[in-house]
């Protein structure tokens, strides 16, 4: 996480080498200078009052981590573009419905280019992100949300009725029911409308 070394508690230069990449991921937005420059201020005050850069940095990464554009997933639109999601909107909701994370910087570094925006350069995306391992991830998450999965962690059957069930029933069908979806999406290449 810290690929500098600080030359003394206090090291603007070295905690905005951290703490700006991270910010960058974590908000999946370009960072303003005053975002920039409250990050800093807030990790260098307080390696200042621990005389501890480490300790310093705690503060900053809280900061990012408690920011509301890491909590909440803002989509305005840009007036620009009639009121469609601008392209760091659009990278979010792609990266959250696709992989069920947030954007990588390739995504991000589209969003910044403009290229997100144009038809050529979202579908170049789209196709980069369905090839990706991490959209396994995000399809278990979709179907495990659309059919209410998670509540087979917590399935009961009376013993004395079924007599083969068992605690692991419930994960047993949840995982059945995602790897048939999955088998059928993407590795039978299927129209989703067949399930």
């Amino acid at each position: 996480l810290v690929p500098c070394t600080p030359a003394a508690s206090v090291d603007l230069e070295c905690a905005e080498t951290v703490l700006a990449p991270l910010a960058r991921a974590a908000w999946r937005r370009e960072l303003s200078e005053l975002d920039r420059q409250e990050l800093v201020f807030v990790s260098m005050y307080a390696a200042r009052v621990l005389d501890d850069f480490f300790g310093g940095l705690e503060y900053g990464i809280a900061f990012i981590l408690e920011a509301p554009d890491f909590l909440y997933r803002p989509a305005l639109g840009d007036p620009d573009l009639g009121g469609a999601l601008d392209g760091y909107e659009l990278a979010t909701r792609l990266s959250f419905f696709l992989w069920d994370t947030i954007p990588d910087a390739a995504l991000l570094d589209a969003a910044a280019s403009g290229a997100l925006v144009t038809d050529d350069g979202l579908s170049a995306e789209v196709d980069r992100m369905l090839a990706d391992p991490r959209a396994e991830d995000g399809l278990r998450a979709f179907v495990t949300d659309w059919l209410g999965l998670a509540e087979l962690s917590d399935l009961s059957k009376d013993p004395m009725v079924f007599l083969a069930a068992g605690p692991e029933l419930g994960p047993a069908m949840r995982e059945e029911t995602l790897r048939f979806v999955v088998h059928h999406v993407r590795d039978l290449d299927a129209p989703f409308p067949d399930l």
